[in-house]
């Protein structure tokens, strides 16, 4: 059930987070600000690879034995933290910058490599809302950006995020999913199972 950014949290929104684990909303995020994060996203890359051309960052090769989405390699930010990943078989450094924009997997930790990103993750309107959800003040674990390019990319399997993190009550772990292309059932949208966080 998507619904119309409603602004102010209510009871109906807490209840299904509790019992399905997920809500959801449109409209979250003007065109405007959808346009100046895609904006953010292929700067912050463009400098990224720059800096690694110059011998300033760092390519990192998978461990041995690493499969699946990260056996490829990493594109690390000169100061470490920042990372763009990529698809095995993919020579990072033999990409331009609008290639490794289009072809990349996920960046991640990003959230102090640009203004933009810096606002995006206090507004109000992902803070606020988590904190009301699980009933705390937020506290940020971890940013990324998962790209899906056509033609390229290994499927991004069943999963819960819960796995990954190593955070308890897992009750007061969320995660807010902002989509910046059209996400639609025929190009790959976000799936979700209802009720699975409880398993």
């Amino acid at each position: 059930i998507v619904e119309p950014w409603p602004a102010k949290m209510n009871d109906s929104h807490r209840q299904q987070f509790a019992e399905l684990g997920y809500v959801a909303f449109e409209g979250v995020f003007n065109t405007a600000e959808i346009a100046a994060a895609r904006l953010a996203l292929t700067e912050l890359t463009h400098r990224l690879m720059q800096a690694a051309r110059r011998g300033e960052g760092e390519v990192k090769l998978a461990r041995p034995g690493t499969t699946r989405n990260y056996a490829g390699p990493r594109v690390v930010a000169p100061a470490g933290g920042c990372a763009i990943h990529f698809e095995v078989g993919v020579e990072p450094l033999e990409l331009s910058d609008d290639e490794a924009e289009n072809c990349f997997r996920k960046l991640h930790g990003y959230e102090n490599e640009h203004p933009t990103f810096q606002a995006l993750v206090a507004d109000a309107r992902i803070q606020g809302f988590l904190g009301g959800l699980i009933g705390q003040e937020v506290l940020l674990k971890d940013v990324m950006a998962l790209s899906k390019p056509p033609f390229i990319g290994s499927e991004k399997p069943w999963h819960q995020d819960n796995a990954y993190f190593n955070y308890l009550p897992l009750e007061l772990v969320g995660t807010a999913w902002i989509a910046l292309d059209d996400a639609t059932t025929d190009n790959g949208c976000m799936h979700l199972l209802p009720g699975q966080h409880k398993r």
